[in-house]
């Protein structure tokens, strides 16, 4: 175990030592916070022919808000809004307004029987697209009744914020990752040094589990900095009301129980792992491959196609198992996928399963790539 530990010691301090992780981290990084703070710096709006910036409206807003917060969405907050034509009631005007589908009409003659009986009928077209079972829809039925009848209103922008810029940090992610760990087996023969770390009295076996300890350690502290930088401006920036409210606030057409900030910290958990994916991935590639270029354009080429790729819910098998793709399971379109699957007898979830699959994958890549490295041989230079 002081054999491993030395060698997991030094190999990380060979990923973080490299000026190109470095420079690579700090770009990235900046990239994730001017993303959460990009509706406010790069925009401006034009309020009865005064323009005003997109930081002092926010701010206004965000006053009016919070006035409102703790009051039931019902009838008497609906004809408020109808009958108040100054921006007090804005948050809840854009919330009936995106249910309605953009018909400011409807917007202005609702009712609260009327605004829930809308959603209601989004999610029966939903789970319909999505070909959801009897079964399903019964489950999913069970969860919308443990939803409150009316909600709570609470302002939750910050939230809203870091979900809508998950799938971004999931990006960003992948590319620090790629950049930095796929040279960490294939560098020893680039430099021709495998032939010494091979031979070490101590095995193979301490030295992979070093460098996979090294480049897991990386990922995740990789992921933990870039989520709570952005994490951290959203909600300094918004602020962090709304924690407890339903999650229905944010996005009315999906059906989870999870509350806001929960919901938040079920995407970290599942940032994390994926994290330890794509470490685990770079650097299987690096020992496969024996180049890291080719195992950074693979993995590059390898997110590209798989965004360009679109998969309707009519085939209903292929579309689900690319929904768990990480580049596309890390994103607001996933809060509002209601398939199921169904292990050993239970009704998962999506995250739920995704809990299970994301390192069911890492082990199967771990032992696939501990053969490959155990059988390698130096061959004559």
């Amino acid at each position: 175990m002081n054999n491993l530990a030395v060698l997991y010691s030094f190999e990380l301090k060979k990923i973080v030592n490299r000026k190109i992780v470095w420079i690579t981290a700090s770009a990235i990084l900046l990239i994730c916070v001017l993303m959460s703070l990009s509706g406010v710096l790069f925009s401006s709006y034009t309020i009865d022919g005064v323009q005003v910036s997109a930081y002092d409206y926010m701010v206004k807003n965000r006053a009016n808000a919070r006035k409102l917060s703790g009051r039931p969405i019902d009838n008497t907050l609906l004809a408020e809004m109808q009958a108040d034509h100054s921006r007090a009631y804005n948050e809840i005007y854009t919330y009936a307004w995106n249910l309605y589908d953009g018909d400011d009409e409807a917007v202005m003659h609702t009712d609260a029987a009327s605004l829930y009986a809308v959603r209601q009928s989004i999610l029966q077209k939903q789970w319909e697209t999505l070909k959801l079972t009897p079964r399903e829809i019964t489950y999913w039925q069970s969860r919308e009744s443990s939803l409150p009848a009316v909600y709570t209103y609470e302002y939750t922008k910050g939230y809203q914020t870091i979900l809508s810029g998950t799938a971004t940090l999931n990006i960003m992610l992948f590319l620090l990752i790629t950049v930095c760990l796929s040279g960490v087996f294939s560098d020893e023969r680039l430099r021709k040094t495998d032939q010494l770390t091979l031979c070490c009295r101590c095995g193979r076996t301490p030295l992979y589990l070093a460098k996979i300890l090294a480049g897991i350690t990386f990922g995740l502290g990789a992921a933990s900095l870039l989520y709570a930088a952005a994490a951290a401006s959203s909600l300094l920036l918004y602020g962090a009301d709304g924690y407890s409210a339903v999650l229905q606030l944010i996005l009315p057409n999906s059906s989870w129980t999870l509350r806001a900030g929960g919901t938040v910290l079920l995407f970290f958990a599942l940032y994390l792992l994926v994290s330890v994916l794509y470490s685990m991935l770079a650097m299987f590639l690096s020992e496969t491959l024996k180049s890291g270029a080719a195992a950074m354009d693979l993995m590059i080429g390898g997110m590209l196609l798989s965004g360009l790729i679109t998969i309707g819910p009519r085939l209903r098998l292929a579309s689900q198992i690319h929904s768990y793709f990480p580049d596309h399971f890390l994103s607001m379109e996933s809060i509002t996928d209601n398939r199921l699957v169904s292990l050993f007898g239970a009704q998962l979830t999506n995250w739920q399963f995704a809990l299970i699959l994301y390192p069911a994958m890492a082990l199967v890549i771990l032992i696939t790539g501990s053969l490959f490295y155990r059988h390698y041989q130096v061959s004559s230079r």
